[in-house]
């Protein structure tokens, strides 16, 4: 799996990857920081922001597209400065698969690879919401 920061040519495939959870009545995608709140080339210059010098309340984290076989599959979210408080309310890592890629592991690589950078962090103890 290939893990990476959105850029701005991504905007297709990450709106494509959106239609897909809307078609079938999903209202909300798991990890996507502000995605509907923002206009596009803002959210991915925030999204870079936050990975290199980070948000005055949220501290760094990043925001990583995950790829198999050059598709978007899923959405991994990992808040490595997060307050306390915070992170119980939200929790240090959230992720996201498409629909039509479920139950097939994706999940499971994602949660590993975020595990992995939470401990090259420094991180000992994390909150995970799917």
């Amino acid at each position: 799996m290939i893990y990476r920061l959105p850029e701005i040519e991504d905007k297709d495939i990450i709106n494509d990857y959106v239609q897909e959870h809307f078609a079938l009545g999903e209202s909300s995608i798991s990890a996507s920081m502000g995605y509907f709140s923002a206009e596009y080339s803002v959210w991915v210059k925030r999204i870079h922001m936050n990975s290199d010098e980070g948000d005055e309340l949220w501290g760094k984290s990043l925001l990583y597209l995950c790829f198999h076989d050059n598709k978007l599959v899923g959405l991994l979210s990992i808040r490595y400065e997060l307050p306390k408080d915070l992170s119980e309310k939200y929790g240090d890592i959230g992720y996201g698969v498409r629909p039509s890629e479920r139950n097939k592991g994706y999940a499971t690589q994602m949660l590993q690879h975020a595990l992995s950078v939470c401990t090259d962090k420094g991180m000992n103890r994390v909150i995970v919401f799917q």
